[in-house]
């Protein structure tokens, strides 16, 4: 294959039969790919992705090993392409390497990444990580290595993983022989972390090798590509080879009905070719009524045909539909000459077909084609009840549909133009793509939902015994859910390893049938036959399922000497220097024998700010099933966290922990004073600062917070804010402050700070008014810290207070004189008001302002200005349109200024 088309497909709505299954579909807003092993032609070569969504929405593109990352915008309908660095290859076989492509969204998007080589191109359609699943079954194709046609160029089939999390413990069991020599049939394990690949490869110089069939289980949701390096269809006929490659859903999604339609267009009609996978034993394969084979996990079934297929299975597999090697008009292949591959058109492809169970009722796609595809069409298998309803473009579908007899659908082989298309019917249906060109072709899935058809989950994947003596059992149970939308029968659950004899099913045994969205319970019991740590115990599942849940058992037999703390911290929170403070640590013997302790001690850096009480500690036995204590004291000699652990030595050869970690805190036995500054002058208008002082050191003493209040006549002084002094004798002092304005107080709160010595906590910066008094007295008062242990103490000494004096002017019998200026409220215009107007004022002196109107019974009704303001003049805005229509008051007060006019609403 030498040039591409692409198709991309957008999602539009899904239609759901069954209740209960959990669905996704091709559409996501993240997606992890990768590109594997292509050994085309020398020539010109690219990876590109293609995205494509039906809103506007922002993208980043990134490789996992950094070397590329990029943020764009989709245009809605239209698609974006990113060109990739040519390194983003994967051709590491069985080596993990970050070279994962990462791809996320705003909103969700559809994925396409292909990859070309000269000769030698694919794509696949990216699935959304909330699509993926962790158990997966290869589909590949058989290596063609014909050295009379290829000599030594030797390909092999092959299959991709892309971690999407850390830690993925991945369970490879290939069925045929890797590249690496893992043989047939035995499981491999490899962990990967989150944005790695890895790329497994069939052995080249194995003439019949082909890794269908593989199994790949992971313990956390991993995207699964396969396909072949490059390979015929059929073999060995001549040179029209090609990559192939899609990503495949997980078995959890796979379904048991399918509905295929030959492709067109191709100068003479070749049968195409079918693989049927099974990853589930005794698996019943019926095509067109006829049962044509029984296989196991692993194996595969094949045939070809001219002709559409109902293909129906009794458990769950993936169907792969192949388009075969170039053939003339005359059905002969046509070898290695230019002149005749170039004259007819096609080339090997392989195609995922989706079962009925995953059709959806709306797809909107797009194609984007270069000058290697004459034709390009798109096969829809229908109900043929809903044939009559089907929509393309806004218009009726001119090609024919033909009837599958038997299987109650139609298929219908439709041209189609490039550009972006919308499909659409009144049932679900299947949409499948491709096209063809001179020595070309490509095919994709057209999309499909992806709910969970065989979803058997169980509460934990993990249950621990814990410590149960020998000759004893301990129950606890495993509950399967079927999360799915097909019944699910277990036949039989069987325990793997060396201590499964120690474990007996009670309870719920199989074989059993789940129903959707329905539990069973299964009870399992452990009697240990010997004592000591048993090994984890695996749960072997044999079921209809297509994926199954990781179950695995363990717990430990009970004989010896089992001495083992009862709690493994003690924290002694805050104790002060000079004091101690005590805790019992209880000890219990799980064990069938008396536990014999030999020594009790204390080590770790701090080890001096802890003491065992008595000293010396005598020799201390415990029986079995019995506990014992020993005390522990926290005496700490300085300041600041100390830790430390007890360690008991006895005669315990079980392998328990016997080390408890003390923890605890060592703070100063007390705090000082914060205290305000004496005497405060100013003028009216003036901006001063109120000073909150810690006068006396702390000694080292770590404060994390402080809440102070300042107290004051509010028609002197208004508060402003709070600020910082720099100047401090020791330690930071980095705080955040909260200001809160009450009537006659201000509350000024200090946080996340650390702070050691003394010196100027904060200014608290005030207004100065024209008020009724000459002075006013600054009351601190409320005067709170909390410590980095968020424990809240009250200060322990008095507080000094302050004085505030104002200077400059003089105090009559009613109240302050007015130094200067005038106050004056203007013209309302319009007036009467419909809807609004506006008021001019002046202001004589800084001071509260406010500016309202008023019913006719005194209510507030408006307020317009409520604030603090310098001398000047003003124009406010009244918005009257909320009021009822009627007469009101708008009145000026500013210090003892009072003034008001009548204002009209009307409507």
């Amino acid at each position: 294959m030498r040039k591409l088309l692409l198709v991309v497909l957008i999602v539009a709505s899904a239609t759901v039969t069954m209740a209960q299954p959990i669905i996704h579909s091709s559409l996501g807003k993240e997606f992890y790919g990768m590109v594997m092993k292509n050994s085309g032609a020398a020539g010109p070569e690219y990876f590109r992705v293609f995205l494509s969504c039906p809103f506007a929405t922002n993208a980043e593109l990134s490789i996992t090993d950094g070397s590329y990352d990029t943020t764009f915008a989709i245009i809605p309908n239209i698609v974006s392409t990113v060109n990739l660095p040519l390194s983003v290859e994967d051709t590491s076989i069985e080596i993990p390497t970050r070279q994962a492509i990462h791809v996320v969204a705003d909103t969700d998007i559809s994925v396409y990444v292909i990859y070309h080589k000269l000769f030698s191109s694919d794509s696949y359609m990216a699935l959304p990580v909330e699509s993926l699943g962790s158990q997966y079954t290869a589909v590949c194709y058989t290596s063609c290595n014909d050295d009379t046609l290829f000599g030594s160029d030797h390909k092999a089939s092959e299959f991709g993983i892309v971690a999407t999390e850390d830690n993925t413990n991945v369970t490879i069991t290939p069925s045929s022989t890797t590249s690496k020599q893992h043989p047939v049939g035995i499981p491999f394990t490899q962990i990967l972390n989150k944005g790695e690949t890895y790329l497994v490869y069939g052995d080249p110089n194995d003439t019949t090798g082909d890794l269908t069939g593989s199994s790949v289980i992971a313990t956390l949701p991993i995207a699964f590509l396969s396909g072949h390096d490059r390979t015929e269809i059929f073999h060995n006929l001549g040179q029209s080879r090609n990559c192939l490659v899609e990503q495949i859903p997980s078995n959890g999604t796979l379904g048991t009905s399918f509905i295929t339609a030959p492709y067109t267009g191709r100068p003479y009609p070749v049968p195409d070719y079918f693989r049927i996978v099974a990853p589930i034993d005794s698996t019943t394969i019926s095509i067109n009524g006829t049962i044509v084979a029984n296989i196991n996990a692993g194996q595969f079934y094949e045939d070809t045909s001219t002709q559409p297929l109902q293909i129906q299975t009794n458990n769950a597999v993936v169907v792969a539909q192949y388009s075969q090697s170039e053939t003339d008009t005359s059905g002969n292949y046509i070898g290695s000459t230019p002149s005749r591959y170039l004259r007819w058109s096609w080339d090997p492809t392989m195609l995922i077909v989706p079962p009925t169970q995953q059709f959806l009722s709306s797809y909107i796609f797009s194609n984007q084609v270069d000058e290697a595809f004459d034709s390009n069409f798109i096969n829809v298998v229908i109900p043929d009840t809903a044939v009559g309803s089907v929509s393309l473009d806004g218009g009726n579908v001119s090609a024919p549909f033909i009837t599958i007899p038997g299987s109650g659908f139609s298929y219908s082989q439709i041209y189609l133009l490039q550009g972006s298309h919308h499909i659409s019917a009144s049932a679900p249906f299947g949409l499948y793509m491709y096209g063809i060109g001179p020595a070309d072709a490509y095919a994709n899935t057209g999309g499909a939902a992806f709910k969970v058809l065989n979803g058997l989950l169980v509460t934990t994947n993990d249950i621990d015994y814990g410590k149960v003596w020998v000759d004893s059992c301990k129950d606890s149970t495993i509950m399967f859910e079927n999360i799915g939308a097909a019944p699910i029968t277990v036949w039989k659950l069987s325990f793997a390893d060396s201590g499964a004899a120690d474990f007996t099913i009670t309870g719920g045994a199989p074989p059993f049938t789940i129903a959707p969205g329905d539990s069973h319970i299964v009870r399992v019991k452990f009697c240990p036959s010997a004592p000591g740590k048993r090994g984890i115990v695996n749960v072997q599942i044999t079921s209809n399922a297509a994926e199954h849940p990781v179950i695995t058992l363990h717990g430990i037999g009970s004989s010896y000497p089992m001495l083992e703390a009862v709690t493994k911290l003690v924290d002694y929170h805050r104790v002060k220097i000079g004091e101690t403070k005590d805790s019992l640590i209880a000890l219990q013997n799980y064990g069938m024998l008396t536990a014999s302790v030999s020594q009790y001690r204390i080590t770790g850096m701090n080890q001096t700010d802890f003491i065992i009480e008595p000293t010396p500690v005598p020799p201390d036995s415990v029986p079995a099933g019995k506990n014992s204590s020993i005390k522990v004291g926290f005496a700490p000699q300085s300041l600041g966290s100390k830790q430390a652990w007890l360690t008991v030595t006895s005669n315990d050869s079980a392998g328990t922990e016997n080390d408890v970690e003390l923890i605890g805190d060592a703070t100063q036995s007390s705090y000082t004073v914060i205290t305000s500054t004496d005497t405060i002058y100013g003028n009216v208008g003036d901006t001063i600062n109120v000073p909150v002082q810690l006068l006396t050191p702390l000694d080292s003493a770590d404060i994390n917070k402080y809440h102070v209040t300042l107290s004051y006549d509010s028609t002197m002084l208004w508060p402003l804010g709070v600020s910082v002094d720099s100047t401090w004798s020791g330690g930071n002092f980095n705080p955040q402050y909260v200001f809160k304005i009450g009537a006659s107080d201000v509350q000024a709160f200090a946080s996340n700070s650390t702070l050691i010595g003394a010196g100027t906590l904060f200014n608290i910066q005030m207004l100065v008014l024209l008020g009724d008094a000459m002075q006013t007295p600054l009351n601190l008062s409320a005067v709170r810290y909390t410590d980095i242990l968020n424990d809240s103490t009250a200060v322990n000494s008095s507080l000094r207070q302050g004085i505030f004096i104002l200077q400059n002017y003089c105090a009559g019998q009613a109240g302050l004189i007015e130094a200067s200026g005038n106050y004056a409220l203007g013209t309302v215009n319009p007036n009467p008001i419909t809807a609004a107007a506006q008021v001019t004022y002046d202001i004589a002196i800084p001071g509260v302002v406010q500016l309202g109107l008023y019913n006719m019974l005194g209510q507030e009704t408006l307020p317009i200005v409520n604030g603090v303001e310098g001398a000047g003049h003003y124009v406010a805005f009244i918005p009257a349109n909320t009021l009822p229509q009627g007469s009101y008051l708008l009145v000026l007060k500013s210090g003892k200024y009072r003034e008001s006019k009548r204002v009209v609403v009307v409507r």
